[in-house]
């Protein structure tokens, strides 16, 4: 009797054991397989990061899971020659960093919403990277409330951050929805980027990010120009505060807050600015490079150092 107590209590441990090491993968592996190529192949991407807590992850799953994480690697990176590594947030931090830069198009995975994946992602990761230049997808239990995975996460305007999570109504079909935020410190936004199943794969958005991202939601935007009428043309109240800018960039200007439903706020350079030696810059190139504004409307010549410093829209204003 006491024999069969023991050996009860040793399977039970096992079990829980085997529980508590259960925790990477939280949909079966095809969908893991099916999805994430469907995603790398509408970005584009040049390879695939999964990201992770665990420091030691093949060695701490179970046997089955151990299998599964090893044939979602080789189904990507030897059935598809897709580039695939599994590396955990401390060894991403330290062995790759800021060089992540070389990594032309990744698409970065968290293969769960777990407790510990989340805070590794939000202390380790999102507190540094440039969310906007990889692709991201997680994959999320019903049951998450987005709100919470992401708090005090910024996901910024241009970032593609694509959450997953099975359809309530259709059995086999992962709902797809991209998250964002208009600015630091505002509310988290969300829309239904796509559906996925195996049989019929991706249904992805037709339209380009920014035409699915049209609406500022009021968000105040800090403009400068210069006064060089007719270009640019101020106009002052009784304090000399900037209220509105006249002229072709004015209008243009006009053109945005209507489309864009936003608001402006105005600050005059003195002069269009050029880049120094010594890596700083003057006027409206220095006011954007300091995060004195957000946008500049004034006729600039593309010049290599200012590309170098600040991005510059479709040209809109030539001359002869």
């Amino acid at each position: 009797m006491v024999c069969k107590l023991d050996l009860c209590l040793i399977i039970g441990l096992i079990v829980f054991i085997f529980d508590l090491t259960w925790s990477e993968l939280i949909r079966p592996v095809y969908v893991y397989e099916g999805l994430i190529k469907s995603i790398r192949d509408y970005f584009n991407n040049t390879c695939v990061v999964v990201l992770h807590s665990n420091p030691n992850i093949i060695e701490t799953q179970g046997l089955m899971e151990n299998e599964q994480l090893l044939a979602l690697q080789r189904y990507l990176s030897m059935t598809h020659y897709i580039r695939t590594t599994f590396i955990d947030y401390h060894m991403f931090n330290t062995r790759v960093g800021q060089s992540y830069f070389h990594i032309k198009r990744p698409l970065f995975v968290l293969l769960n919403d777990h407790e510990d994946t989340r805070d590794g992602f939000a202390k380790q990761i999102a507190t540094w990277i440039a969310m906007a230049y990889p692709t991201w997808v997680v994959f999320f239990n019903n049951e998450t409330k987005f709100e919470d995975f992401f708090f005090e996460i910024y996901v910024p305007f241009d970032c593609k951050f694509m959450v997953v999570q099975s359809s309530a109504n259709v059995t086999g079909t992962e709902i797809i929805t991209e998250v964002y935020q208009v600015d630091k410190g505002r509310e988290l936004r969300s829309s239904q980027f796509g559906m996925w199943d195996v049989r019929n794969g991706l249904k992805g958005p037709k339209r380009g990010l920014f035409l699915r991202r049209n609406n500022l939601f009021g968000q105040n935007i800090r403009v400068t120009s210069i006064h060089d009428p007719p270009i640019s043309l101020f106009h002052r109240n009784e304090r000399n505060e900037i209220t509105k800018i006249s002229g072709f960039f004015g209008e243009v200007i006009l053109l945005l807050q209507e489309a864009l439903n936003c608001t402006f706020t105005y600050k005059e350079a003195k002069s269009w600015g050029m880049c120094l030696p010594n890596g700083s810059c003057t006027g409206a190139i220095g006011m954007l490079m300091n995060n004195d504004v957000d946008f500049a409307a004034t006729e600039f010549m593309m010049t290599s150092d200012r590309l170098d410093a600040i991005s510059f829209t479709t040209p809109i204003y030539t001359t002869k």
